[in-house]
């Protein structure tokens, strides 16, 4: 494994040795000092010379090395003394040989009987060492931190909820989807407050349940594929009065489906006023359970701006997810507001730690 994310280059064509750099930036690598080129004449054992030379630099972990050769240069000779200088380094190597007219795949392939991974672009082989960084960067720092063991968590009732509902939902390889009622009860073990909402087919309804709510109220459509359309289109927030609530319900009737309308809408108590952060746990068929956080809207939908881990959690990783997300630096506290939110309400950093611990349960 890498020791650290600092990267050498050595090439023997300078274009390569600044888009290798470029790549690097990209992929999270730092590079430390300008590519090492090597004239394009030069030999297998001058190139081997040079990188040798590279590989005993204390102030990088990492080596990135690409040979452009052609049919006057033996691509078994490039592969000989790179896997050498590798060999006797303890630097982690990445390589890339670009031959002019000679069969790329068998030249690049033969190097799986060696240390060395080698790629059949510059690119790859950065992109590769740069995730191979950020993993071992992980690897040493996944016993930091203490795992989160919040109170208030009642596992075995949350248990009883779970099976009684996969009864009701039958076998399947889709993914199933509780109804809102035992997933709020389901949330309720694990010390996770929902704040009240009720369902509602006609403005009657609507309006008996804002009364027993009090105002403000917010109104969305039960249908979830409604209510996460672009913008407000699928809810409304802040209603402050029956006479808005009336208009706000007949103008999203008249927005809705036939098929929406028959789902209803969902009528809720206004949370204070802040940005809406999205919190997920899922199993996935490959990694088992998967914890996502990111900021809702948008920075998801769009960016895909989010941050995973694999449970059970650490107090340290639930920091690292808060600050992950790039959305974070409009929001999170010590962070310059988004332009026009100044006066916008901070997140509750430590509500959030605590939210993303219970759901790391």
């Amino acid at each position: 494994m890498p020791a650290g994310s600092r990267v050498g280059i050595v090439d023997n064509a300078e274009a390569i040795g600044h888009l290798i750099a470029n790549a690097a930036h990209s992929a999270g690598l730092q590079v430390i000092g300008e590519p090492v080129t090597v004239l394009s004449t030069a030999s297998p054992q001058e190139f081997g010379a040079t990188l040798a030379q590279q590989a005993e630099r204390t102030d990088i972990d990492c080596l990135v090395t690409c040979f452009i050769s052609g049919p006057i240069a033996d691509p078994e000779e490039i592969r000989t003394v790179v896997a050498q200088v590798a060999a006797g380094s303890d630097k982690t190597f990445a390589a890339c040989l670009l031959n002019v007219g000679i069969d790329t795949m068998h030249s690049w392939a033969a190097y799986e009987d060696s240390r060395v991974p080698c790629y059949p672009a510059p690119e790859d082989a950065v992109y590769a060492l740069g995730y191979v960084c950020k993993y071992a960067a992980w690897r040493r720092r996944s016993h930091a931190g203490t795992l989160v063991n919040p109170q208030g968590i009642d596992v075995d009732q949350a248990r009883v909820i779970v099976g009684r509902e996969l009864k009701h939902m039958g076998q399947g390889t889709e993914p199933m989807r509780m109804p809102d009622h035992a997933a709020q009860e389901l949330l309720a073990t694990f010390g996770i407050e929902v704040i009240p909402a009720e369902r509602a087919y006609r403005l009657s309804e609507v309006q008996a349940a804002a009364d027993r709510f009090g105002y403000p109220v917010m109104v969305k459509y039960a249908s979830r594929l409604a209510r996460n359309r672009t913008g407000q289109a699928g809810y409304r927030m802040n209603i402050g009065s029956d006479e808005e609530l009336e208009r706000e319900y007949r103008e999203l009737m008249a927005l809705a489906t036939n098929s929406e309308r028959v789902q209803g809408v969902i009528v809720q108590s206004m949370a204070q006023y802040g940005p809406s952060v999205a919190v997920t746990a899922v199993e996935d068929p490959d990694f088992g359970p998967v914890l996502s956080f990111g900021f809702h809207g948008e920075p998801i939908e769009v960016y895909d701006d989010l941050a995973l881990r694999v449970p059970p959690v650490t107090d340290r990783e639930i920091q690292e997810m808060i600050g992950e997300v790039k959305a974070g630096v409009w929001w999170l506290p010590g962070e310059p507001a988004r332009p026009g939110a100044e006066a916008e309400p901070r997140p509750d950093v430590h509500a959030l730690r605590d939210l993303l611990a219970r759901m790391s349960r």
